[in-house]
């Protein structure tokens, strides 16, 4: 029997489809992996490994502002060029005068926006909803599926800028076209996403996922019943200054979470698992 907070549509998350795409099984012709945009902010790129991984299997890359810098001196020479992204974009006042002239030469698509009201992360995000967004949307398939958009090291640094990019997510959801994206916070050792409203099933093979993970209530109280945790709760509420789903344990393959209210979904990633899948299927094609 359903609980009050279980009727709602089920909305699906799959991370496995842009971290490990090999290691998902899809129909015969259908693709391997889901197209997405990789957005690179301004904080610094450690596991170069891990960020080849991402961007290797991107369709676009988007540096916001700063993140130009980061992605200039994370390489050298003839690497370097390797890396160019499709587009920088923000106000610019963090973009170095070297680093815009190098990718120019590169033809990058360079957008100043100087518009004080909103940060590099929402211009970007702006950016690739009209230039690439439909691009990324799979009609075509037997399942359709929405854009996708993995912004790479949002958390970290300044808490102001951490909270700042949960923000972002928050708004991106309150949106008519919501429907139309799911935007994914990947660091180097966590993927963190906000599950709608109603029923989310978030697949999560344990060999790249887990086992630490979390349900935080950012945005407000909400009463939540999960399953495929160590510790599964029940029409539970959950709220900041009350009780927190963090330091959980994701049991097999599948997590369920109802929820009355957005909440933030956090989990740990076995960076060196999926690296290793990557780098054993590309010896294999």
């Amino acid at each position: 029997m359903q609980t009050f907070t279980e009727q709602r549509a089920t909305k699906a998350w799959n991370p496995a489809h842009f971290l490990c795409p090999f290691a998902v099984p899809s129909p015969c012709n259908e693709p391997r992996h889901t197209a997405y945009a990789l957005l690179v902010l301004n904080q610094p790129i450690q596991d170069k490994s891990f960020f080849k991984h991402l961007w290797n299997n991107s369709r676009y890359r988007i540096c916001g502002d700063g993140g130009g810098n980061r992605l200039h001196d994370a390489f050298e020479g003839d690497e370097r060029i390797k890396f160019g992204p499709d587009a920088i974009c923000g106000d610019l006042d963090s973009l170095r005068s070297d680093v815009r002239a190098y990718y120019s030469a590169l033809q990058v698509d360079i957008v100043q926006d100087p518009d004080q009201n909103s940060t590099d992360f929402g211009k970007c995000l702006e950016y690739i909803r009209k230039h690439y967004e439909p691009a990324l949307q799979q009609t075509d398939s037997l399942d359709p599926q929405p854009a996708t958009i993995i912004v790479y090291n949002s958390l970290g640094g300044r808490v102001d800028h951490s909270f700042h990019s949960i923000h972002q997510l928050y708004l991106a959801a309150s949106e008519e076209s919501a429907a139309l994206r799911q935007i994914f916070l990947v660091s180097d050792d966590g993927v963190t996403f906000l599950l709608s409203r109603g029923c989310n099933v978030i697949q999560l093979p344990q060999k790249f996922f887990g086992p630490a993970c979390g349900i935080v209530p950012v945005g407000g109280p909400s009463v939540i019943t999960t399953s495929g945790l160590m510790w599964d709760v029940v029409d539970w509420a959950t709220s900041f200054g009350g009780r927190m789903s963090t330091s959980n344990v994701v049991k097999g393959d599948m997590v369920k979470v109802v929820t009355t209210e957005p909440v933030l979904f956090a989990v740990e990633i076995q960076v060196e698992a999926i690296i290793d899948r990557g780098l054993s299927q590309d010896r294999l094609c």
